[in-house]
């Protein structure tokens, strides 16, 4: 399974290189909209007064952008910030991308930087997420993550 799997990211991680900045800008868009009219409009998830978490993407990623002022989003929204990166502890933060104020990079490992919610954004208490996405290279067609 280890080694189907290994083949299985390069072979996706190869794809994505291969795509070009155009490519990401289109699907990224694409996933924005799939996110906001079919997930936030039809309320499955309840999240009208409940937060919306995401992980700020690295490059190279689809720039899902849960934020989007022009639709008056019903939901909070929340980051994931690294709380222990050796103890691989997690937790969600109230910021917005479009604050740059409410962020800061850090480089918890070699040649790993990301931005995360800065330490004194407001603590997203568990009964306060409707939904968590889940960043992945691949997922079959039933949503399970490679």
């Amino acid at each position: 399974m280890k080694v189907e799997k290994k083949k299985l990211r390069e072979h996706f991680r190869a794809a994505l290189a291969q795509a070009g900045f155009s490519d990401l800008v289109e699907k990224s868009f694409q996933l924005k909209e799939h996110f906001l009219t079919d997930l936030i409009q039809s309320n499955q998830h309840h999240v009208t007064g409940k937060a919306v978490v995401s992980f700020y993407p690295f490059e190279g990623e689809p720039q899902l952008n849960i934020e989007d002022e022009r639709r008056n989003e019903p939901y909070g929204v929340a980051y994931v910030r690294i709380a222990d990166w050796n103890g691989r502890k997690m937790e969600c933060r109230r910021a917005r991308r479009d604050q740059p104020g409410e962020w800061e990079e850090i480089q918890p490992a070699d040649q790993v930087r990301i931005f995360q919610p800065a330490i004194g954004q407001p603590l997203c208490q568990a009964s306060e997420v409707s939904v968590i996405l889940v960043p992945g290279l691949a997922f079959s067609s039933d949503g399970r993550r490679l």
